[in-house]
């Protein structure tokens, strides 16, 4: 078992793999495609690029809301790799030369259409796979955990629920548990489990590098296949994009398969959440603030106890829209009714704070009224106060991916415009200034390696633990906001040796020459280190923090803040010309340096749930601190 994983991690992360090389392939020829092939300009690149970013995140809420609930992560994954293929083969049937009037020239409209319908498939695809991936992987090293420690008893799960009585308060039975997994693991071997989750989402990011990195290399040399060209100013560029997109799609059609072959291996869920739970909580939460806001329900009460606490509206069940106040037999549930899971508080306060619920005036009398199809099938009163729990101690992750939009709107610049920046470089003809983008995913490859064998293991060893994860994330942003600092005074030497024509192709000065290629090795590095040290901290606190039964809609919200950045891309897409690069780097920096501050002040000392132990206690960590 290598690095002590069980067998479907290494599936899912070998899927994960392939998704990269595939991804890789096609994302960093999409925006050259776009202005030389489509002649779409640099401007509408940037629009077309960052409307994929758009697709991603709302496939992303779909999906884990599906994912969560009855269907499955496992069936939702092989749904979104179908999709996901589906798309590449699409995108290489829209390159075809007979699509082209006179290739590499005069593309026909049925290549726009299918280029359109190929980036819509291939966005969806990716953000379905994305929010069941890493939480299948964590879901099997928690179950092996768990299965080391204890026998399974009653509802399998990786966090503890009591299963009491919602009257009574007392015990029914033995202690049960929710979501997928088995029971959580004893103190002995508590951190043992949150060292391997943390090496499992450092080794999975190096292993998704490693194939991001096969497929920067991989793309530009298929593309080479063909040996007709273009010209873009001073530049020459191959023209088999079909190639590279073809290479994307045999990648992964296979993998589809594999993972289809090998699904029937993954435990079906034993409980889950109703479809869409999240969403239609806060959208009910919405629904009856606002009919507070505008005087058609009353209730002081209700208002005076729940002060500040959004979430508890999604529990209010009006009886009467009159101006009157209103009583609607609302009462608390301490922690003897409801337990909290995956905490030792509740998002708000401790373990024993009151936890409201909705009940009609005849629920006093008898058991918990069920809520029925009025309710949208969200089960008895004192299930939907857990879903609520869930819903407030998700939304509270959310300020660890605050600064994730900006940061992510940086990382894609490495895609465009600092790509743009290097073919006015003095780059060889033969060499392709995809092939930068290599920099940096070879800077991750070899930085987590290094971490991972002389930093992380000697920590453990020596009985100390990791950095905590907002002071890596921090140090991350930081460096980001260098990269572009330095772009930035690269540009202005870019601009004194040349210009940009209306077509903003660049053209050099009588008798000036190309500034170097080197001066763009730096910030590539520096940003391979700025991801390695933010991209595994995220998702060790957005898995180690989400309920159970809501990890995939975690990794959704995660997907949608990191993807954020492609609406941020379409509102700078108007300016985001070479002329204006200059000025861009050095607001994206200070961008970037003041939403790491907000991060940090936000960040710094606010609990997240890791691991509950065996007895029911919680093991906590701190963004900011130590436990």
């Amino acid at each position: 078992m290598v690095f002590d994983f069980p067998k479907l991690v290494w599936i899912v992360m070998g899927i994960d793999f392939a998704e990269r090389v595939a991804y890789y392939t096609v994302a960093f020829s999409l925006y050259t495609y776009c202005v030389h092939m489509l002649r779409t300009g640099y401007t509408g690149a940037n629009a077309i690029t960052n409307a994929v970013y758009v697709v991603i995140p709302l496939s992303a809420c779909a999906a884990s809301g599906l994912a969560d609930g009855p269907i499955g992560r496992p069936r939702i994954l092989l749904s979104a790799l179908y999709v996901y293929a589906a798309g590449l083969i699409l995108l290489f049937a829209s390159s075809l030369p007979f699509l082209f009037g006179s290739f590499p020239a005069d593309p026909y409209v049925l290549s726009y259409v299918l280029f359109a319908v190929a980036l819509a498939t291939f966005g969806a695809g990716y953000g379905g796979m994305k929010v069941c991936t890493y939480p299948l992987m964590a879901d099997s090293i928690t179950a092996r955990y768990a299965a080391a420690d204890f026998e399974p008893r009653g509802v399998a799960g990786d966090a503890l629920v009591l299963d009491r009585d919602a009257g009574s308060g007392e015990d029914e039975g033995p202690v049960k548990h929710r979501g997928a997994g088995l029971s959580a693991p004893s103190p002995s071997s508590a951190s043992d489990l949150e060292y391997s989750l943390q090496r499992l989402f450092r080794v999975s990011y190096w292993t998704s590098n490693f194939g991001a990195l096969v497929g920067i290399f991989v793309g530009p040399l298929l593309r080479n296949l063909d040996a007709r060209t273009i010209q873009s100013g001073s530049a020459t560029l191959t023209t088999g994009y079909y190639w590279s997109y073809f290479g994307a799609a045999l990648v992964m059609v296979p993998a589809a398969v594999v993972f289809w072959k090998a699904l029937h291996h993954f435990p079906e869920e034993q409980t889950c959440p109703p479809v869409f739970i999240f969403f239609r909580l806060l959208g009910r939460a919405v629904y009856y603030k606002c009919l507070f806001l505008v005087g058609r329900v009353t209730d002081e009460e209700f208002v005076a106890s729940h002060r500040g606490d959004f979430l508890a509206y999604a529990l209010y069940r009006a009886e009467g829209r009159s101006q009157q106040p209103h009583r609607t037999g609302y009462q608390s549930t301490t922690a003897r009714d409801v337990t909290v899971c995956g905490a030792g508080d509740t998002m708000g306060g401790s373990s024993q704070a009151a936890t409201a619920r909705p009940v009609s005036p005849a629920a006093t009398d008898g058991p918990p009224q069920q809520e029925g199809e009025e309710e949208g099938g969200l089960g008895a009163n004192a299930e939907a106060a857990l879903w609520v729990t869930d819903c407030r101690q998700t939304l509270h992750l959310c300020v660890a991916f605050v600064a994730l939009p900006v940061y992510w709107m940086l990382c894609n610049q490495f895609s465009t415009n600092i790509m743009f920046q290097a073919e006015a470089l003095n780059l060889p003809s033969w060499v392709p200034a995809e092939m930068f983008n290599n920099i940096n995913t070879f800077t991750i490859i070899v930085f987590l390696l290094v971490c991972e064998k002389y930093v992380y293991e000697r920590l453990k060893a020596k009985g100390h633990r990791a950095p905590p994860p907002h002071v890596r994330t921090t140090v991350g942003f930081v460096l980001m906001a260098v990269t572009m600092v330095w772009c930035g005074f690269v540009q202005i030497s870019v601009r004194s040796r040349g210009f940009y024509n209306s077509d903003d192709a660049y053209q050099l000065h009588d008798g000036a020459s190309k500034l170097s290629a080197g001066w763009l090795v730096l910030p590539y590095i520096l940003q391979g280190v700025a991801a390695a040290l933010v991209d595994p901290s995220v998702l060790e606190v957005a898995y180690g923090g989400a309920p159970p039964r809501m990890k995939g809609t975690v990794m959704g919200l995660y997907w949608v803040a990191s993807s954020a950045s492609g609406f941020l891309g379409m509102v700078f897409s108007p300016i985001m010309k070479p002329q204006h690069a200059v000025s861009l780097f050095f607001v994206f920096a200070v961008a970037q340096l003041a939403i790491t501050a907000g991060f940090y002040y936000l960040n710094a000392k606010r609990p997240i749930p890791t691991v509950e132990l065996a007895d029911g206690s919680a093991q906590n960590s701190t963004i900011g601190a130590e436990a």
